[in-house]
C-alpha cells in the first residue's frame, strides 16, 4: 500500500515538474496557451493542464510541444533526477539544486 502511494507521489512529483518547465518555457518564448496550441496542434485546455500538473504529457504530445517551442525534448525533464535503490521501483525523483534551469534564453 505505501509503494503504491509513493509511487503515486512521484508521478504527481514528475508531472508537476515538467508542467513548470513547459510554463518556463511558454513564457520566455512569449507565447499565450492558444498560440502554442496553435503552433503544436494541440489545444489550450490541454496546455494549462499540463502546465498546472493535472495530467501527464504523453512522448508525442511533449515531442510537438517542444518542436514548437524550438527546444529540446529533454528541456521538459531538466531538473528532474531519479536515484534509484536496490530495487528500482523504490527509487524516487527529485529536483536538482538550483530549481529550473530552462536552457531557452
Amino acid at each position: 500500500m505505501r509503494r503504491d502511494r509513493d509511487q503515486a507521489a512521484s508521478r504527481e512529483f514528475v508531472r508537476e515538474q515538467v508542467g513548470e518547465n513547459l510554463l518556463h518555457a511558454r513564457e520566455k518564448a512569449e507565447l499565450s496557451r492558444d498560440e502554442l496550441a496553435a503552433k503544436s496542434g494541440g489545444d489550450a485546455r490541454m496546455i494549462r493542464m499540463l502546465e498546472r500538473g493535472e495530467r501527464g504529457a504523453r512522448l508525442e504530445t511533449a515531442l510537438r510541444l517542444t518542436e514548437a517551442l524550438e527546444l529540446p525534448l529533454d528541456s521538459m525533464v531538466l531538473d528532474i533526477g531519479w536515484v534509484p535503490s536496490r530495487k528500482v521501483t523504490t527509487g524516487g525523483y527529485f529536483v536538482r539544486s538550483g530549481g529550473c534551469s530552462c536552457r531557452h534564453r
